[in-house]
């Protein structure tokens, strides 16, 4: 007889695993995971997108004069000895290598700015990835993106902060790996990059001690603190090593008294010229410049300061990412000059503390609802308050006025009359005519690839009363009467001097004199206050007379 099938009466509950799928909440829709190679490739196509159609700025004075310093170095002349800048060395082969793969051109420096903003945007989202989420890094990095590019901060201009910023992000990542993985290459790694900092800027050493002061913070750690001698050690000799090769390069090249003159004793009178009445001066107006239309994002970084100490980050997180906005500080007051580009070294710490800000308000949306969704659109929220700016401003990045741009990121300051003055003499000028620019607009020499007939090619530098500008300027003189340049540029504009009322004039009363003597006009341009300036060329500038004390002149030769 066969045998009926079990059937469970129908007052029986269910299985165990069957009542817990019939009472679960149905699962939270989530986001398919996206690769970090692929918000990398995000982050540098919004870097392209902001700047792209700004790749032909004009140049400003520091960006070429490093241009012109850097193809020097590379050509093999001696630094502080065949050229100089009160700059550390690094600085000029640094801009040696932009110029042999870039190109030694405007477009080449803008080039590769542009690298080296997607090179610290990446990093900034690594950093931020490591000690957030991808949230952090994400909006940290667009906003990086964003505020790297602001015109006041020389944001389009290929200036040394950018390069220290290239330096300080890697090792914070290094110095946090080391740290968290005992590993001594990666320790020595990130003490060597943070040493060469000041060889890049000198500034930047205010980072190079906080380095040092968050290892040995670290080593001083009851858990840790067998290794502190040995790491700190380590630490320091890695800080110590671009110092001393750069003084061993300097031996070598047999320039050490110059150097030291142009790195120390120089700068001295140089950071101590400005008032402290002129500088509170041009704190207000600089400060009103780097905030104003960018208010939100200050406001977000304030938020995300205070939600950065209440969270559950480490505590080596907090600090750094504080210590990166507060170390940059006093690197904005020496000298009490307050130029626009010093105020990019706050943008790493400030660009971390906008990505907190989201981060902190994700965490608490996860905290509160399971629907990852809600976490998704927080983290779209962050990239698009991000791009604020460009959004609002739309036609600063994708059809700026350029004569418009430049005069709202320098004030007073024509650069934009100098590319095109260049154009001009560009097509008549024929290979091995020697140019001479009697001014400091290094500009000329990197739009028309010449060099300058004397190593004095910043005449500021001469201007600025000194017990040795006499005796520079009467050295500029001689060398410009034996290469004799076909063509030259005056410059008529206190900017371009930088005359004080003890100069010596020497150099500015001969080069005016053999200008109106030996000398026949090209071209004009003046400047007349608010009025747009005017480009005079053709037969009009044989008679031309400027009704302004402001001006520059193209001249050849009779």
């Amino acid at each position: 007889m066969a045998r009926k099938k079990s059937i469970p009466p129908k007052t029986a509950k269910a299985p165990p695993v069957v009542a817990e799928a019939i009472s679960a909440p149905a699962k939270a829709l989530r986001f398919p995971y996206v690769p970090p190679w692929v918000w990398m490739l995000f982050i540098a196509l919004v870097v392209v997108g902001l700047r792209w159609v700004l790749i032909d700025f004009p140049l400003e004075r520091d960006e070429s004069a490093y241009a012109y310093l850097g193809k020097q170095a590379w050509s093999g002349k001696l630094p502080y000895r065949d050229y100089y800048e009160m700059k550390p060395p690094l600085l000029y082969y640094a801009y040696g290598f932009f110029n042999a793969v870039f190109g030694y051109s405007h477009r080449g420096m803008h080039l590769a700015l542009m690298a080296i903003s997607i090179w610290n945007a990446v990093w900034l989202f690594v950093i931020g990835r490591m000690w957030g989420n991808q949230t952090l890094g994400l909006v940290a990095a667009v906003v990086y993106a964003v505020l790297s590019a602001h015109p006041y901060m020389s944001g389009l201009n290929n200036k040394a902060e950018h390069m220290v910023i290239a330096l300080l992000l890697p090792a914070v990542w290094m110095t946090e790996q080391a740290l968290q993985k005992d590993n001594i290459k990666l320790l020595l790694g990130s003490s060597v990059l943070l040493g060469a900092l000041p060889m890049i800027k000198q500034t930047a050493l205010v980072f190079s001690a906080g380095g040092l002061l968050w290892v040995a913070l670290w080593f001083l750690r009851q858990e840790h603190r067998k290794g502190l001698l040995k790491n700190a050690g380590l630490f320091i000799t890695g800080l110590l090593i671009p110092g001393l090769l750069t003084l061993l390069f300097l031996w070598a090249m047999g320039v050490g008294e110059e150097a030291r003159f142009w790195l120390w004793e120089y700068p001295r009178t140089y950071t101590s010229s400005v008032s402290e009445e002129d500088g509170r001066t041009m704190l207000s107006f600089s400060f009103k410049r780097i905030t104003g239309d960018y208010e939100v994002y200050f406001l977000v970084a304030v938020l995300g300061l205070l939600g950065l100490w209440l969270s559950k980050l480490k505590w080596q997180a907090k600090g750094v990412i504080t210590a990166l906005l507060l170390l940059a500080i006093p690197t904005i007051f020496p000298g009490r000059r307050f130029y626009g580009h010093y105020w990019l070294l706050l943008l790493p710490g400030l660009a971390l503390l906008f990505g907190a800000a989201f981060y902190m308000l994700q965490n608490w949306i996860s905290n509160s609802s399971k629907n990852s969704i809600a976490t998704i659109l927080v983290t779209a929220a962050g990239i698009t308050i991000a791009l604020y700016h460009p959004m609002t401003h739309a036609r600063q990045y994708w059809s700026p006025d350029i004569d418009q741009l430049v005069e709202y990121a320098f004030p007073g300051n024509p650069f934009n009359i100098h590319r095109k003055l260049a154009d001009i003499a560009k097509p008549l000028m024929q290979e091995g005519d020697e140019f001479a620019v009697f001014g400091s607009e290094p500009e000329y020499y990197v739009y028309l690839n010449r060099n300058s007939p004397t190593r004095h090619f910043y005449t500021s530098m001469t201007s600025r009363p000194s017990p040795y500008s006499k005796g520079w300027q009467e050295e500029a003189w001689q060398d410009i009467l034996k290469k004799k340049p076909k063509y030259v540029v005056f410059c008529h504009h206190p900017f371009s001097w930088m005359m004080k009322p003890d100069s010596d004039r020497i150099l500015l009363d001969k080069t005016y004199y053999m200008v109106y003597t030996d000398y026949q006009p090209i071209a004009f341009a003046e400047v007349s206050g608010n009025a747009p300036y005017r480009i005079i060329s053709g037969q009009e500038a044989l008679t031309f007379k400027p009704s302004t004390d402001k001006y520059f002149g193209l001249y050849v030769r009779k």
